[in-house]
């Protein structure tokens, strides 16, 4: 007897799709998340909650997702001053 292969395409909902899983489910995604160097383990713990931000944590977030991706922009001076200041804490 023939097989037949049959691919779908399905739109899902980002948002729809994971307001359905469970919490087990959930740590699944974050998983495969960090495995493929989307996220790094416990970025994503480190934030206040979108819900519970305000003003001044959402431009602190704005302004350290904008520095993640620019650090080979800076020149070596502006790179130290930075390092110093998180060093402190």
């Amino acid at each position: 007897m023939p097989s037949i292969n049959v691919n779908v395409d399905q739109d899902v909902d980002v948002y729809d799709f994971l307001s359905s899983c469970n919490e087990d489910e959930i740590k699944e995604v974050v998983e495969w998340l960090e495995d493929g160097d989307y996220i790094h383990n416990g970025d994503y713990e480190k934030r206040i909650p979108l819900d519970k931000q305000n003003i001044s944590d959402k431009e602190w977030y704005s302004l350290s997702d904008k520095f993640s991706g620019i650090r080979l922009q800076l020149n070596l001076e502006d790179e130290k001053i930075i390092r110093d200041i998180l060093n402190k804490y």
